[in-house]
């Protein structure tokens, strides 16, 4: 649990000394631009959760397929009658 902790820690502390070094280098180099990124962030990081949670939506959806179909193709197996030569073979 400690290393779990540390590595999300170090995780935490490496992304934030990397987005603030990133922002003194933009603003040294073109503080316009580095300004107009700041104000479009929010709106990226927002997009970004949206696209999130619509995409985990579809992921139980998809879990719950893959199980059907898992199921389908036993009930052919033994459908055909085919079921002892494939678990022989396992």
């Amino acid at each position: 649990m400690k290393s779990l902790v540390g590595d999300t820690l170090a995780l935490i502390v490496q992304n934030i000394s990397t987005i603030t070094a990133g922002l003194v280098i933009s603003f040294t180099a073109n503080w316009i631009l580095a300004l107009i990124i700041v104000a479009v962030s929010p709106l990226i990081f927002i997009q970004g959760v949206l696209q999130m949670k619509f995409l985990k939506g579809f992921s139980g959806d998809a879990k719950v397929s893959l199980t059907c179909n898992f199921v389908n193709s036993i009930n052919e197996i033994m459908h055909y009658g085919h079921h002892e030569n494939i678990l022989s073979a396992v």
